[in-house]
């Protein structure tokens, strides 16, 4: 299947555009890997890093629970006799409040906590004793607070006197799980040793002791102690997260940043390459459809005028324009157009020539005939005929000899006139076109059978010596044809003139001449007929329907016709 120069063009176009777009996804992919890479690396060091500051935080508490709960004094506390020895928290800022209670969960001593925090150290003091209350014999595991929007850490440790328990010492302080500082929707979260959440920042308390472990985040834990992945957290939304153990206690640290953080950034970037690419892409398409017009408007000029030259001939040319490879094409095709319109025009009047030269001698032939060997054969009839009388009477084989030889003399007479006849009509000179026709049809129909049908506006029409000769022999190649080709039975024979045309119809029944024949150079008969016709500037249509007949159509131009006749 041939393909058009702007449908390859586009290809092209496409073979190129198609890769890059592919370049581009695949750049997109690889970037968006490298961000998720990024986020889950970044998600680590924060995971670690709040590791290390609660293992650092839980060190500090031990070490100070251990020196408080070695004294005499809070190891034999009464109320009020130890909150002297308790002021040493207010030299540490990240301490809350440091509170000692009897073991039915009564504060006995307390230090002094600052006016901003004393009511988040009251509402701690609340949950501690109501949880000692409730449970005596409970974990001295430190436990983790939400409380105004805020969690607090409570380290515990058991005074003894022996090996009895006296009290419990309670340090507050603050556990920092602030986000803010961190990518816009990060979420900490704080797993104590059964998996479940201690703490999550933000919005915790909906989340608080809720089995971590059985999330996507939460399962990414259970074969390694620090990692990173992608998962589904406890709320279903997906983040890149990054994991750790704190030193010193049974927690891990999550850290999950949104996935979309780093992508939007890409998906920015990428949807302005697109936009760039997309923009890129319809100017090359719209310079290709351009170069495409440019190369295909010259390409159909050519072709109109190559189908032009097998129309009509080698005339016109097309201009010399477009792309320098086509204009060297047309100027090549003008050059060749004018050679050949010379060598046409050279064959052209070679034709005429030709034509005139052989219509002069079928003249000079036709004459001759008629004058010189017409009168010949016509003497010897007679001198014949007079010898014959003379040698009367003869016997039956002389008189046999005599028919036969009158017999011959005739047929040769005749063949001699049907002959002058063929070869220059005494009838298209002496009578004109319409008697020459007539005379011809009545002499074919007796020699081949086949009916005619002549149909003529006039039996003086004529138009002009040259003009009546190329119909004449036009319709006498045409009847020939039909005797020896066409298996016709009837024959018609129409001329016409109107509206400064005369146009000339000659049609069989017979089988029909085939397309192929009438385009075939060995047709010599249909070349003839087109010869003759273009010499008085006509024009021949050859058209055959198979079973049907055949068809030739003559348009004869009346201006020259009336120049022909003058």
């Amino acid at each position: 299947m041939l393909q058009s120069i702007r449908s390859r063009l586009i290809a092209l176009v496409l073979a190129v555009a198609l890769p890059l777009l592919g370049l581009l996804v695949w750049v997109f992919w690889s970037e968006v890997s490298r961000v998720h890479n990024s986020a889950q690396d970044l998600a680590l060091r924060i995971a670690r890093s709040l590791a290390s500051d609660l293992s650092d935080s839980n060190a500090r508490a031990n070490a100070l629970l251990t020196r408080m709960v070695g004294r005499p004094k809070i190891r034999h506390a009464t109320a009020g006799d130890c909150d002297s020895l308790f002021a040493i928290v207010d030299f540490f800022p990240q301490y809350l409040n440091l509170v000692l209670f009897d073991t039915r969960g009564n504060i006995v001593c307390s230090a002094t906590p600052t006016e901003a925090d004393a009511k988040i150290s009251a509402a701690a003091e609340s949950l501690i004793s109501a949880r000692l209350r409730s449970a005596p014999n409970a974990s001295l595991e430190t436990i983790v607070l939400p409380i105004a929007g805020k969690w607090i850490s409570v380290d515990f440790r058991a005074t003894r006197d022996g090996n009895a328990v006296t009290g419990i010492l309670a340090l507050e302080q603050y556990l920092d799980l602030d986000v803010g500082a961190f990518p816009t929707g990060t979420v900490v979260t704080l797993v104590d040793a059964n998996g479940r959440i201690a703490a999550r920042s933000p919005d915790g308390e909906r989340w608080l002791g809720r089995d971590y472990s059985a999330t996507g985040a939460g399962r990414i834990a259970t074969t390694a102690r620090e990692g990173r992945a992608q998962a589904r957290g406890v709320d279903g939304v997906t983040r890149q997260y990054g994991f750790t153990h704190v030193p010193g206690r049974d927690w891990l640290v999550y850290v999950g940043i949104p996935a979309g953080v780093g992508r939007a950034a890409v998906r920015s970037l990428i949807v302005r390459g697109l936009s760039a690419g997309m923009i890129i892409f319809a100017v090359v398409l719209l310079l290709a459809l351009r170069l495409a017009r440019t190369i295909k408007s010259p390409l159909d000029v050519l072709a109109g005028a190559a189908k032009r030259v097998a129309d009509a001939g080698y005339v016109g040319q097309v201009p010399a324009d477009g792309p320098r490879e086509i204009a060297v094409v047309a100027q090549a095709f003008n050059h060749m157009i004018e050679s050949r319109s010379e060598v046409e025009t050279a064959l052209e009047a070679l034709s005429k020539k030709l034509l005139d030269v052989q219509e002069e001698e079928r003249s000079r032939i036709a004459r001759e005939i008629h004058d010189e060997l017409g009168q010949l054969l016509t003497a010897l009839k007679m001198d014949i005929g007079g010898l014959l009388i003379s040698a009367e009477p003869l016997n039956p084989d002389q008189k046999m000899m005599a028919r036969r030889i009158r017999q011959a003399l005739t047929q040769t007479i005749s063949s001699v006139q049907r002959i002058s006849a063929e070869l220059r009509p005494a009838a298209l000179d002496d009578f004109g076109l319409i008697a020459a026709i007539e005379s011809d049809v009545h002499t074919f129909e007796e020699r081949t059978g086949v009916e005619c049908d002549l149909s003529f506006p006039s039996d003086t029409l004529t138009f002009g010596s040259e003009v009546d000769a190329a119909i004449y022999r036009i319709v006498q190649e045409a009847m020939t044809n039909v005797a020896r080709h066409s298996d016709a039975t009837r024959l018609e024979i129409k001329l016409r003139q109107n509206d400064g045309v005369a146009s000339l119809e000659i049609r069989d029944d017979g089988k029909g001449i085939p397309a192929e024949k009438v385009r075939d150079h060995r047709s010599l008969g249909i070349i003839g007929m087109r010869e003759r016709a273009r010499r008085i500037g006509a024009s021949v249509e050859v058209e055959g329907v198979e079973g049907r007949g055949t068809t030739v159509s003559v348009r004869i131009p009346v201006p020259a016709a009336q120049a022909g006749a003058s």
